[in-house]
């Protein structure tokens, strides 16, 4: 099944260790998930496992978008026999008086078998355990003051939560006041970026993630950093909590191209796409960042060049079918022509990114 389409992506030059050399994570926790519930009814489990399960398939293929997809759906919300235990937690409110009942979570462990068949028969990749573990460097204002996030933050649960939600860890550093020096440097300065890399080197970590909060806006600034490479943007999310899920959004999704596979090669398709509106080097390289964090895109190369458009070939999770139900959904492409047949006729697209 082949198909032609243009595309790009914002430049993420993105380099994670090998296999061997990172840090394998706990397997049954990518099998479970915890969801909260009205109460122990039937219908209440019914709705329960569904969301529970929609939250593993997201960990174990890791694909963000996976739930979107028309096969997925289908066997998500239909009965199903996937579920290996499940156990009931309630869960007393900090403040009883505003509600004196208790949250009810409902715990779901699934078979790994059965999860990772679903995703073999829709043409999800899995996401191998091996996984790159992330340090976090958030300066936030405490008290008026600037100064590193540390686990003992309240602020830092959306960090771990989001991590955990894409099947992640992630690593805050130790409360230390020699950290504090560090704070005087500018964030886009190289002393602070080498003395962020040598501290972290002490860490079980493969890659850093900086991000501070603007003082006079609500603007977080970025830096992912890898062995050879770094990534920059800024976040305008006035919600602290979706800039951290966008920032997780980034790690993530580098770390899912370069470490997942198939169980069955058949179900990963190459697909032959052409991006029009190509016209500089930057806008290549937009593009080319937007495949790496592609959540279906597992491999890719350029086949050739013509004026302001770019013809690729690209190994894609789930086929044809996977690649255009993920870019219909994206904003920075506008469908040029789809002759609606597979083969050998071309599908289009013009690049709408200028940032």
């Amino acid at each position: 099944m082949l198909r032609k389409i243009v595309i790009v992506f914002a430049s993420l030059l993105f380099t994670v260790a090998s296999v061997a050399d990172t840090q394998k994570t706990d397997v049954l926790g990518l099998y479970a998930a915890d969801v909260a519930v009205k109460d122990r009814s039937d219908a209440q489990w019914q709705l329960g496992v569904k969301s529970a399960l929609r939250k593993v398939l997201v960990k174990v293929s890791g694909n963000a978008s996976v739930n979107t997809l028309n096969d997925i759906i289908r066997i998500a919300d239909a009965n199903h026999l996937a579920v290996q235990q499940f156990s009931y937690e309630n869960i007393l409110p900090d403040d009883a008086s505003a509600n004196p009942k208790n949250k009810i979570i409902l715990k779901v462990n699934f078979d790994i078998d059965m999860i990772n068949n679903i995703l073999q028969q829709t043409g999800q990749a899995i996401w191998d355990t091996a996984r790159p573990q992330t340090i976090i460097w958030f300066i936030t204002d405490k008290d008026g003051k600037n100064a590193f996030l540390t686990d003992q933050d309240a602020e830092s649960e959306f960090f771990f939560s989001i991590a955990n939600a894409r099947g992640i860890k992630v690593l805050l550093p130790l409360h230390d006041l020699q950290y504090n020096t560090l704070l005087d440097f500018d964030f886009s300065s190289q002393e602070l970026l080498k003395n962020i890399r040598g501290i972290s080197s002490k860490y079980p970590v493969e890659q850093i993630l900086l991000g501070k909060k603007s003082v006079n806006s609500d603007e977080i600034y970025w830096k992912l950093i890898t062995s050879d490479a770094e990534y920059v943007w800024t976040d305008t999310e006035k919600d602290l909590k979706r800039a951290v899920d966008s920032a997780v959004y980034h790690v993530v999704d580098g770390m899912v191209a370069r470490n997942s596979f198939f169980q069955d090669k058949s179900m990963e398709a190459s697909a032959v796409m052409s991006v029009d509106n190509i016209d500089s080097l930057e806008t290549y390289q937009s593009l080319v960042g937007f495949l790496n964090r592609c959540p279906v895109v597992s491999s890719f190369h350029v086949d050739s060049v013509a004026k302001n458009k770019v013809f690729l070939v690209v190994a894609a999770k789930g086929g044809g079918e996977a690649l255009v139900d993920y870019f219909s959904k994206n904003k920075l492409m506008k469908l040029v022509s789809d002759p609606g047949a597979y083969d050998d006729v071309e599908m289009a697209y013009e690049w709408l990114d200028k940032s």
